[in-house]
């Protein structure tokens, strides 16, 4: 048995997941990937196309490369601080406030109240189109002292808006960030489709950002529910090797450069920001102080050039390293990314033969308040 789940899952529900099912291949993909993986299987001819996922806590875009079955991926940008929930929250308090003034001495909030309002501002903002204003209707929300209330309302559009102009400003930025890759710069001309993946596909604001970003007339809207659980079926096919398949070939790229801490804790950058995977890269370091007999290989992963500024992956100890003057060990670290994602690092003594093999878990944060400092700061740097 195959599984593929989106990125959204929390490691927690990956865990269970794995547990229940007890699959022989299993592997999380971004919502964009899932999107070009099925864009990929669908098409023969040789095309650069840019996957745009929005989700409750995340924005992503991407560019890959398709050609006859086989998709890589040549840019990865990304921001995790939550915003669209920021919004969905600005709104749900908004309708709270209009509520409590309107009901008056009817407002009895519950749980299953409160959940209706919530799920209102989401689909508000979900299906927000082009018209003046958007209609929300909630009957029998609760029912007060001097009967049942019931919310009908039309919210003008532009106070929707209003609660979200970071989010829009943020997805140009990501958007704009996704054309600087690793191996070029390109400009909007040189991306010859843009596809619109997820549940705020239709939602007008975020179209328009994408457009001004990517190119106007290239922007396809498509619903999650069918590409990206198609592309889950292609990823899954493809990991039990399902001969229908053909010889399809899916290269991920990796979305923070990885790397050491080293000297006065720089983090030297041993994998680079939007390299493609699988991939291994060797160098080779030396020790810092005169007699000493172990190192500690502590790996990060961000774009800031402290290491105390980034994530860190892990770390681990390498002894039995020969006595010498600082500058004559020679330490070869090696960083291997296998196809799934997984990361391996290994540190080996040139001199004794003496090694270790550590894997490490890559598994991001979900919450706003869990999200790490350097995520944000990406976009300042690369600007």
């Amino acid at each position: 048995m195959a599984i593929s789940c989106s990125a959204g899952f929390y490691k927690s529900q990956h865990t269970a997941l794995r547990q229940i099912l007890q699959p022989n291949y299993f592997r999380r993909v971004r919502h964009s990937t899932l999107g070009a993986l099925k864009f990929g299987f669908d098409v023969k001819d040789e095309l650069r196309v840019a996957m745009v996922h929005i989700g409750l806590t995340s924005i992503s875009v991407s560019i890959f490369e398709v050609d006859e079955g086989f998709v890589e991926a040549k840019s990865v940008a990304f921001d995790n601080t939550g915003l669209i929930n920021q919004v969905v929250n600005k709104l749900n308090q908004y309708l709270r406030q209009y509520i409590e003034k309107d009901a008056g001495s009817r407002v009895q909030w519950n749980p299953v109240a409160s959940q209706r309002v919530w799920d209102a501002a989401l689909q508000s903002i979900e299906n927000l189109g082009r018209e003046s204003y958007v209609y929300i209707n909630l009957p029998h929300l609760f029912s007060g002292t001097t009967g049942p209330y019931s919310l009908s309302l039309n919210l003008d559009v532009a106070i929707v808006e209003g609660f979200m102009s970071d989010t829009v400003e943020k997805l140009d930025s990501v958007s704009k960030l996704a054309l600087k890759s690793k191996y070029e710069e390109l400009s909007t001309s040189d991306v010859d489709r843009v596809f619109f993946v997820g549940d705020f596909a239709l939602c007008h604001p975020l179209q328009q950002a994408v457009r001004g970003a990517l190119g106007h007339s290239k922007l396809s809207v498509d619903s999650q529910r069918n590409w990206v659980v198609q592309g889950s079926a292609i990823q899954a096919g493809i990991l039990a090797k399902d001969e229908s398949l053909g010889d399809m070939l899916v290269l991920r790229a990796t979305e923070l450069s990885l790397g050491l801490k080293t000297m006065d804790g720089i983090c030297t950058v041993q994998i680079a920001r939007n390299t493609s995977f699988p991939i291994k890269s060797r160098e080779v370091f030396t020790t810092s102080a005169d007699n000493q007999t172990a190192v500690d290989i502590m790996v990060y992963e961000g774009e800031r050039r402290l290491a105390k500024d980034n994530r860190l992956v892990g770390e681990f100890r390498l002894d039995g390293i020969e006595s010498a003057l600082r500058g004559e060990p020679k330490i070869e670290v090696t960083f291997d990314i296998d196809a799934s994602g997984c990361l391996e690092v290994s540190a080996k003594d040139k001199n004794t033969g003496k090694s270790l093999v550590v894997n490490f878990s890559k598994e991001p944060t979900k919450t706003k308040s869990d999200v790490p400092k350097y995520l944000p700061d990406i976009f300042e740097l690369d600007s």
